[in-house]
């Protein structure tokens, strides 16, 4: 950008900042509700990392948990969420959350191609804690999307495995004994079927295209405006030149900052050495927001998964990640660390093992 170059200016009554499942679902519920809606994505693709994950959607006291009989209740998943903060949570957050979650997931079924279903028998990652249930019911799975229905955006949503015919529900993971026949595999590629998070964003993007909200891509948020205390708005670096976008109301859902260096030194707990969401996840939105004048909370902990780097791969620029999921759960598979121990119960869910391998033994330095 130089000065010589003309701003445009812009204005709407919600500007939200990112594509992920956050922006996209606040897009389309300020839009149900009569907003003028800017929608603007850093990357040239759509979906963050959403596009990119399993997709699934725990939500206690969900209705789908009801009509199958299974017992939850407020007080549970408070007490469940309380026993894995360790006395970290915002209360008030949480119970935002669990009060009215239930609420956005039978809004996304009313009013958009988002159609849930229970993980049956997929027990919370923690059961054996306090309010955890082990049977079930808080996982929620979306259905296949038809990305032809996106027409020309279908080609614009982030997509590392290409065509991803599968819920999680058919797979292992997600409690069946056997994938799909290849039949039905080859019929659901044939009419573009995805599944798990690719699924899920795709119909997001279908659910703001039906409302009128067209992103807008490459554009980078670099700055809050704000004015008497108060924000009115975002600066945006674009192709066409610097946007300025006047708003209401600014959503930011730029995703975390796992790809810059100098922000997980400053707040994670321990070493992170290689990232495995978006690379557009440099922490953008955090920095405007500190800015801005933003008090910061939960910065310590992040959302842990192992996985190894084949050297030479890459996706979008930067080396990618393969997640270990199965492999490392499977009889006989052990994992040792650099003096040829055994650290962990291999068999745990990922995010907890976040906590074995930052685990310190300040006498032996290891």
């Amino acid at each position: 950008m130089t000065g010589s170059e003309t701003t445009t200016i812009l204005e709407v009554d919600v500007a939200v900042l990112g594509t992920g499942a956050a922006g996209l679902v606040a897009a389309a519920a300020a839009a149900s509700e009569g907003a003028r809606v800017g929608l603007f994505e850093k990357s040239d693709l759509l979906g963050g990392t959403t596009a990119m994950s399993g997709g699934i959607v725990w939500m206690p006291n969900n209705h789908h948990q009801q009509a199958a009989g299974i017992e939850d209740s407020r007080q549970a998943a408070l007490e469940y969420l309380e026993s894995l903060s360790l006395g970290q949570i915002d209360s008030d957050m949480a119970a935002a959350f669990v009060d009215h979650g239930p609420e956005a997931v039978r809004w996304l079924e009313d009013h958009t191609p988002c159609a849930f279903h229970l993980v049956e028998g997929y027990p919370d990652y923690h059961p054996e804690h306090p309010g955890g249930l082990a049977g079930g019911g808080r996982s929620l799975d979306n259905a296949l999307f038809a990305f032809p229905e996106l027409g020309e955006w279908a080609a614009k949503v982030r997509n590392q495995r290409g065509a991803h015919p599968v819920k999680l529900t058919d797979t292992p993971l997600g409690g069946a004994t056997e994938m799909p026949a290849p039949e039905v595999l080859a019929d659901r590629i044939a009419r573009g079927l995805h599944g798990m998070g690719l699924g899920l964003t795709g119909a997001l993007v279908k659910a703001c295209l039906d409302r009128g909200i067209e992103p807008v891509l490459e554009a980078r948020a670099t700055r809050l405006i704000v004015e008497d205390r108060r924000v009115h708005g975002v600066c945006l670096d674009t192709p066409k030149g610097p946007l300025e976008v006047r708003a209401g109301a600014v959503v930011v859902a730029t995703g975390g900052f796992e790809w810059n260096e100098e922000l997980v030194r400053t707040f994670l707990r321990g070493p992170m050495s290689a990232p495995a969401g978006t690379p557009t996840n440099t922490g953008d939105g955090l920095l405007m927001a500190l800015d801005a004048g933003a008090r910061l909370g939960n910065m310590r902990n992040a959302w842990w998964v192992p996985v190894v780097r084949v050297p030479g791969e890459e996706a979008w620029g930067a080396p990618s990640s393969r997640l270990i999921l199965l492999e490392r759960t499977r009889p006989g598979s052990l994992m040792i660390n650099g003096q040829g121990r055994r650290f962990t119960n291999e068999a745990q869910n990922y995010n907890a093992m976040g906590g074995a391998f930052h685990a310190f033994d300040p006498a032996a330095f290891t």
